[in-house]
């Protein structure tokens, strides 16, 4: 049976994790918000610059790995003026978030849908659909939980009035050139109607301490448990 300051332990550890977990929540909202906005420094904010292994990955446009390659990415993907007519507003939903045992990382799974217009010049913008998943590690640095690794899975990019079946044009960045400091992609698998959705990302399960092997759980099938 517990002695009572088992069970004072117990609750402590308890309350601990869900603050953790409406922090973590409450972060990466705030950082979609300044991503839909335009808010670059708001952005680079949220994010554990201080961390050498730091890494930001969105669908197929490379990824960043350290801090100065996540600020030339930063440069590169959210301009300091929007166009006129541009819109991008990312929601985010369904949160599955983890918080180590430990009490010093979490793990974050949110499901994307949102919507956007991209300008074309002598036209109207071109009204869009984009959807996704997005999946994080975060770390307790100091007292304040900041994103850690960052992956956007895209599933879909298309023409509104398409829709995601007749038009996938939007979802590769064909022959785009992107940042000096971008590594290949590591995983892009958005719908198409001839293929078979894989069962990436998992999901995040709880844990203990965040160890080497738990880099590769966003990448994990799914499908297998």
């Amino acid at each position: 049976m517990a002695t009572t300051e088992e069970k004072r332990e117990s609750i402590y550890r308890k309350m601990k994790k869900l603050q953790a977990y409406r922090e973590v929540e409450n972060l990466m909202g705030r950082c979609v918000f300044a991503f839909n906005y335009h808010q670059k420094a708001g952005v680079l904010s949220y994010l554990a610059m201080e961390e050498p292994d730091i890494s930001v990955e969105l669908a197929d446009e490379g990824l960043y790995v350290g801090p100065d390659a996540v600020r030339e990415y930063a440069d590169w993907k959210i301009p300091d003026e929007p166009q006129v007519g541009e819109l991008t507003d990312v929601h985010i939903s369904c949160p599955i978030i983890e918080v180590a045992e430990d009490g010093l990382t979490a793990k974050g799974l949110w499901l994307c849908p949102g919507e956007g217009a991209l300008p074309h010049e002598g036209e109207d913008p071109q009204a869009i659909w984009m959807w996704g998943t997005l999946a994080a590690d975060f770390k307790l640095i100091g007292e304040e939980w900041k994103i850690w690794h960052l992956h956007y899975f895209r599933l879909m990019k298309c023409d509104y009035q398409k829709g995601w079946v007749k038009d996938t044009s939007l979802e590769n960045k064909l022959n785009a050139s992107m940042p000096r400091s971008a590594k290949p992609t590591t995983y892009h698998n958005p719908y198409t109607p001839y293929t078979i959705r894989d069962g990436i990302p998992g999901i995040p399960h709880p844990y203990q301490s965040y160890e080497e092997s738990d880099k590769e759980w966003m990448l994990h099938n799914e499908k297998a448990f």
